[in-house]
């Protein structure tokens, strides 16, 4: 009896401290991709909770610092800096993206202006047919991904 006592407080004891640290480092999930031989602190880019690209503060013990609130990402720019480049959305059509220089979306996943990435990879225009049978004019991706919602432009971009 005296060891199933002794198990359940173990157990129990566990489970409390676990959600003492999950309460207070639930935001710091989060790993520098690369540890410096800095000294004191420095800026790089980390993948928070949700999934997107921020600025975090790091102790050259790779800890994130701030209590894992992000920092300004300028920053960060200063060293790795951010790019531009064409992603596919949920919807199925193609957005110009900002991304940590690790490949992970910034702006919460938010498309960024078209003319971010038109400056390093143009997107082109062609002939396409619709949904509804009819040849159109279309804004592609490099990738070849429709974009404008699938919605065609103007004849004068593809003569």
């Amino acid at each position: 009896m005296k060891k199933l006592i002794f198990i359940v407080l173990v157990a129990v004891g566990s489970l409390a401290n676990a959600q003492i640290l999950s309460g207070t480092q639930s935001a710091v999930q989060m790993h520098p991709h690369q540890v410096t031989e800095a000294i004191g602190s420095y800026f790089d880019w980390g993948t928070a909770q949700n999934g997107f690209g921020y600025c975090y503060q790091w102790a050259n013990n790779g800890a994130v610092l701030n209590g894992g609130s992000p920092v300004s990402n300028y920053n960060c720019e200063q060293n790795r800096p951010s790019y531009f480049d064409w992603g596919r959305a949920q919807n199925g059509y193609g957005y110009c993206y900002q991304r940590t220089p690790y490949g992970v979306a910034m702006n919460e996943g938010s498309p960024v202006s078209n003319y971010s990435c038109e400056r390093t990879r143009p997107s082109y225009y062609s002939w396409g047919r619709g949904q509804d049978g009819y040849t159109r004019c279309y804004q592609y991706t490099p990738q070849g991904i429709a974009m404008n919602q699938g919605s065609p432009v103007s004849n004068y971009y593809c003569q």
